[in-house]
C-alpha cells in the first residue's frame, strides 16, 4: 500500500485517472510485481524505505493466465 500511495502523490501527481491508466488500463491482463519504478520522483528516503533500497521494474502478465486452483496456463 504505500508504494501505491507514493506514486499516487509522487509519480502521478495525484491524478488517480493518470494511476489507473497506467496500472490497469495499460496493461493487458494484470501485474505480476509492482515495481519501484512506480516511485519514480519520489524523494530518495521514501523510496528506501519500503524496499530497502531495492530496485525492480514492475511485471506485467505476458501471455498466461493463473487459474482459480493457482495453477498457470499459457
Amino acid at each position: 500500500m504505500p508504494l501505491l500511495l507514493a506514486a499516487f502523490q509522487y509519480r502521478f501527481n495525484r491524478d488517480v485517472d493518470a494511476m489507473a491508466r497506467h496500472i490497469i488500463d495499460s496493461v493487458t491482463l494484470g501485474w505480476y510485481t509492482l515495481g519501484t519504478d512506480l516511485l519514480d520522483g519520489a524523494p530518495p528516503s521514501l523510496v528506501t524505505e519500503p524496499t530497502g533500497g531495492m530496485e525492480f521494474s514492475s511485471m506485467p502478465l505476458d501471455n498466461f493466465l493463473i487459474t482459480t486452483d493457482g495453477t498457470t496456463g499459457r
